[in-house]
């Protein structure tokens, strides 16, 4: 295609307080040859070829305007009637803002009074630079404490959940530097109005694009990292986090799209807020809805298996290959700052009677030990949680909410540390075991801490472990 020479398309943001900057722009190009023609999805600026004029511009909000508005209202028509008068031109409108141009260099202000300019300023700044990021933080402040307080081990053990934290913080800073920022402008502003200065421009403003700048640059790192993170631990849920950015991005650029549609079509103000009101929600959710079900389909339910337990070291337990996990109870939490395991084993009962068939098995549920013994279970059940982190900080804030007894946090350590008692006879290889007894709906429940260097096991037996049998615990679990 033929490039046109004789028109040009800039991108360009447009900044609400600092509306002078453009001004000074247009004048730059008008002086360069570069007469702007009209403004389209508000930053869209399209010039046409032109003699090289100097030229004054003026850049002013009107403040019965939207942006919605996808052509000139009626009401904006008799405001640029006014303006005329006074000895502007008029280019356009787009959204709240009206383009005017003029040749006399005396040709008065259009808007002279600060105050009510302050006014209209601060009027079209209050969506975007107050009420959004104001319940963005909030919103922001009210996820980062549900993660530090219920949900820190699942940010621990997956870089999904932890680079969503991140993604909080980050977002949560540049909007509080941005709301920060425009409160000391205005502060500023106002103080300026009040000496009948004029309204100082605000310079410091990151503006749309560098917003947009800046969360591009943190969609990239962020997928990068994550491409990594998912090759290192095999952690397959988080090669969803690319998807994501990719889909707000196509979210973005539908917005973009069905802002020049609605342009084109000079589609009326409420329709268009109709519209977008819905698209965008919808986009949203499809979004959501597809990392739920991705997440749900991705979950992982691990049958445990004894990795370096031969059959010779489940003989310790008398149960040999019998002793089978419970399906559907085993959980793998990956393995990123911190590993959690859960595994539920027991033996069925048509397994303990093929494994004691020289007792006499009753139809009452229970082993009848012939010599006059005490009955045995009908099942035999253990119940692991396995903590594993490199990470000392980690490690010492779990053995603590253990020790101080916490456990409204999801993966949190059920351990009655004031009932329990150092059994040194059952450690080996530098393992620490604590344990204590209770009584569990009738029947004794045996419980136990077994701690090393970066590992911690809370276990629940049916039955009190030996020295041999913690053996082959601390060869399966603690490594």
């Amino acid at each position: 295609m033929k490039e046109d020479v004789n028109h040009k398309k800039v991108n360009r943001a447009v900044q609400y307080d600092n509306l002078e900057a453009t001004a000074r722009y247009l004048e730059e190009m008008a002086k360069n040859g570069w007469m702007l023609e009209k403004v389209s999805s508000s930053t869209q600026f399209h010039f046409v070829k032109c003699e090289p004029k100097e030229l004054r511009f003026a850049v002013e909000i009107f403040s019965e305007g939207s942006e919605f508005d996808t052509h000139t209202i009626d009401s904006n028509l008799e405001y640029v009637e006014y303006c005329k008068k006074a000895g502007w031109n008029f280019i356009c409108s787009a959204g709240k803002i009206d383009y005017f141009y003029t040749e006399d260099k005396n040709a008065p202000e259009i808007e002279s009074d600060p105050k009510m300019k302050l006014q209209a300023i601060e009027k079209a700044q209050r969506p975007m630079k107050l009420i959004f990021p104001i319940m963005f933080i909030c919103m922001g402040l009210g996820f980062l404490a549900m993660q530090l307080t219920m949900n820190l081990n699942a940010m621990e053990t997956s870089f999904f959940h932890f680079s969503g934290f991140l993604l909080w913080v980050f977002a949560g800073a540049l909007y509080a530097v941005q709301l920060i920022s425009y409160l000391v402008w205005r502060g500023k502003a106002r103080k300026a109005v009040k000496n009948g200065e004029k309204v100082p421009a605000n310079k410091r403003n990151l503006g749309f694009y560098g917003a947009y700048a800046f969360i591009l640059t943190c969609g990239v790192l962020h997928s990068v990292i994550t491409v990594w993170v998912g090759l290192q631990y095999q952690e397959k849920i988080v090669f969803f986090i690319p998807c994501i950015w990719i889909s707000m991005l196509l979210l973005i650029l539908l917005i973009h799209g069905l802002s020049t549609l609605a342009e084109k079509m000079k589609m009326g103000r409420i329709l268009y807020k109709v519209i977008t009101m819905v698209v965008i929600p919808i986009g949203f959710t499809a979004i959501l809805t597809g990392i739920i079900a991705y997440v749900v389909l991705s979950m992982d339910y691990d049958e445990f298996s004894w990795r370096y337990v031969d059959g010779k070291d489940m003989g310790v337990f008398g149960y040999s290959e019998r002793f089978v996990s419970h399906s559907g109870q085993n959980h793998h939490w990956g393995h990123f700052l911190l590993s959690f395991d859960q595994y539920t084993l027991e033996a069925s009962n048509e397994d303990w009677k093929i494994m004691n068939e020289d007792k006499n098995y009753q139809e009452t549920g229970v082993y009848q030990i012939p010599d006059g013994e005490e009955n045995v279970p009908v099942t035999f059940t253990w119940h692991f949680d396995i903590y594993q982190t490199g990470i000392p900080a980690i490690y010492n804030r779990i053995l603590k909410e253990a020790k101080a007894g916490k456990d409204y946090r999801m993966l949190s350590i059920r351990f009655d540390y004031e009932k329990a008692v150092r059994d040194p006879a059952l450690e080996v290889n530098g393992i620490t075991v604590m344990t204590y007894e209770e009584n569990y709906d009738g029947d004794i429940l045996y419980r136990y801490l077994i701690t090393d260097a970066d590992t911690i096991v809370n276990a629940r037996c049916d039955e009190a472990l030996t020295a041999a049998e913690m053996a082959v615990i601390e060869k399966s679990f603690m490594h």
